[in-house]
């Protein structure tokens, strides 16, 4: 019932992939109408996506596949983009936007791109249990969160590298 009422979670899915695969948790029910289809997936190394054939806007896109490296550890990451063994790193954190702006000292050929973004933080209640069945509760609740304060730490900046000489401009 919570996806249902988060637009994050809601999707119409197939009823026929569902009776294929049983569930949407396997890589072949990967489905969509996107840019690139999924053709292999090696949990925690990769992702390998080609070009689809039937992708609605034609002429695109303009690559016949993608392929995502799982690198967990960011000095890993560092220093794969540093040994130019692939074309883009994306990093997710605060702490990693130090690493990046480090990075592009030493890498001049390398661009950086720091982007604001807006996170998600939700709150879920148990609505069949006390004391939120209390719908007095949940408005005292609703109430007390300081949403200023709550939604600033939410807004962060995230950094993208390119190993590729393009132009770009940092953002600070």
């Amino acid at each position: 019932m919570n996806h249902l009422a988060n637009s994050m979670y809601t999707a119409i899915l197939p009823r026929e992939v569902e009776q294929k695969f049983g569930d949407f948790n396997r890589p072949g029910a990967v489905i969509g109408t996107g840019r690139f289809m999924l053709k292999l997936y090696e949990k925690g190394v990769r992702l390998v996506f080609e070009r689809n054939p039937d992708y609605f806007m034609k002429g695109l896109p303009y690559l016949d596949g993608v392929v995502i490296e799982i690198t967990p550890d960011a000095s890993a990451r560092l220093s794969l983009l540093r040994a130019n063994k692939v074309d883009f790193g994306h990093q997710c954190a605060w702490a990693a936007v130090e690493e990046d702006r480090s990075l592009q000292k030493t890498n001049r050929e390398i661009s950086l791109t720091l982007t604001p973004v807006i996170g998600q933080a939700m709150i879920y209640f148990r609505t069949d249990e006390a004391p939120f069945n209390d719908v007095r509760v949940r408005r005292a609740v609703s109430l007390a969160i300081e949403r200023k304060a709550w939604n600033e730490p939410l807004l962060y900046v995230e950094g993208c590298v390119d190993s590729r000489p393009v132009p770009c401009a940092l953002k600070e």
